[in-house]
């Protein structure tokens, strides 16, 4: 989550996506919620 769009937008290439969406009074990386495809996966999930 960050506190801006632009930091958000910056963020999404992280997370093999392209801009940004508001969640409450925050802003996260993607143009939509479910389209980030990597980033945050545990190791411990498999």
């Amino acid at each position: 989550m960050f506190a801006t769009k632009a930091e958000a937008e910056a963020a999404a290439k992280h997370f093999n996506c392209k801009g940004a969406h508001k969640m409450g009074n925050q802003w996260m990386p993607c143009a939509s919620h479910g389209e980030a495809s990597g980033g945050h996966s545990s190791p411990a999930a498999h």
